[in-house]
């Protein structure tokens, strides 16, 4: 799966089943929107919901592509933001063609209340 879409420039990798990952297309500069990790409203029948009555007010859903199958780092590559109806994610440094892209799910306690599992 692909999506080139205005400044997204990454793809899904399920090259290793036990690891889908998302990866870089091309080199993304610093500080620059890699795209939409959770949203209020759902992308499709598949966008996975999040919601945990006794944490949150709003129903929040990952979006298909990168909250889906973007792998958590305690020292990740992205930092989120949430901007109008969704947490997006920025880029903190220059990830390189070809780099897995990560996040750090903790920090989708601090802004919508969702306790991920990271005990991996």
């Amino acid at each position: 799966m692909l999506f080139r879409s205005g400044i997204m420039n990454y793809k899904i990798d399920n090259s290793d089943l036990n690891n889908i990952k998302i990866v870089a297309l091309s080199n993304i500069e610093s500080n620059t929107t890699v795209g939409e990790w959770v949203t209020l409203e759902p992308q499709s029948d598949e966008s996975r919901y999040l919601y945990q009555k006794e944490n949150m007010t709003e129903p929040w859903h990952e979006s298909d592509d990168l909250g889906r199958y973007a792998n958590h780092s305690n020292n990740p590559n992205t930092r989120v933001e949430l901007v109008d109806n969704s947490i997006k994610m920025i880029s903190n440094k220059i990830i390189v063609e070809g780099e897995e892209i990560f996040v750090d799910y903790n920090t989708l306690t601090e802004l919508i209340g969702y306790i991920p599992h990271t005990d991996f």
